[in-house]
């Protein structure tokens, strides 16, 4: 009796509920995923009409067929109706983030928003480190938020590795897991009902006038004390100091349009913004 049940497992399941209005209802579906043998999550038709912009006239949401509809085109979208999605999650990571072979970040490029070489050098590193060593076998299909809160719990209690690391490791398995969903490679986003830690970094200070004056009181490298005093007064981070250029010198102010990181090389600054600041002559004279 139970294989016939299995057999008989419908594709698409609908039901109703009451809404406000007198005698009106409001339909849900939830589909099969033969690779997870369950049923995806409840979810509004009216909701799924608008994500897959489908025609009103055709896929009406006030009615039982026109439910159906929308969830066979549900299921068609996400392809939860075949088990040939056997990639590993380790391995769908791995090439998100190779800068080479990813569609996401070629995808990113050719829309014009900014993303960097390093950011995904770190988080190829952090599939490599954290990521496969925990799922060397898990099928992307079968990723669920119970596994995912599991793998961010150990990581902060085993690894003792601060919640700013974790929740860097962390978005390195949402991001692919969120875009996967997107293309209809799984049928849900296990990483959306996972939230990140608190942030428990420590308060950053900044040096005493007696801690900058010992630092500057010693033999540097001029290129170091101008590093140094350009910090200190003009609020500048080492990467968009290390961008700068002569041309950036100017008779009173100093032009902050780049930045320079260890991967990318010479880049845009992170928000893509041009800042100018003022620049005290002393400072100015030392730069020259």
């Amino acid at each position: 009796m139970r294989k016939k049940k299995e057999l008989a497992r419908k594709p698409v399941s609908v039901y109703k509920r009451p809404s406000s209005k007198k005698s009106q209802y409001r339909y849900y579906v939830k589909v099969w995923d033969e690779n997870l043998g369950t049923y995806s999550h409840t979810r509004s038709v009216c909701s799924i009409a608008t994500e897959l912009n489908l025609d009103e006239q055709k896929f009406p949401t006030t009615s039982r067929t026109g439910a159906f509809l929308i969830g066979q085109k549900l299921l068609k979208r996400s392809g939860t109706s075949t088990k040939n999605c056997k990639v590993l999650l380790a391995d769908y990571c791995a090439t998100f983030w190779d800068w080479n072979k990813s569609s996401y970040i070629e995808g990113r490029i050719a829309r014009g928003l900014r993303i960097g070489k390093e950011h995904a050098w770190h988080c190829e590193s952090y599939v490599k480190n954290y990521i496969r060593p925990a799922f060397p076998a898990l099928r992307l299909s079968a990723m669920t938020p119970y596994i995912l809160e599991t793998f961010m719990l150990k990581l902060a209690k085993k690894n003792k590795i601060g919640n700013r690391s974790v929740n860097a490791i962390l978005d390195a398995i949402k991001t692919p897991l969120k875009e996967a969903y997107r293309f209809g490679l799984i049928s849900t986003n296990p990483g959306a009902s996972v939230p990140k830690l608190g942030d428990d970094s420590k308060r950053k200070g900044i040096p005493t006038e007696a801690e900058l004056g010992a630092i500057l009181s010693l033999r540097l490298d001029l290129r170091i004390q101008c590093a140094i005093v350009l910090g200190a007064t003009c609020t500048l981070r080492l990467g968009k100091i290390m961008a700068l250029k002569l041309s950036n010198i100017k008779e009173t102010t100093l032009v902050v349009d780049a930045s320079w990181g260890k991967v990318d090389g010479l880049k845009e600054t992170k928000t893509g913004k041009i800042r100018i600041v003022l620049l005290p002559k002393i400072i100015h004279d030392l730069l020259l």
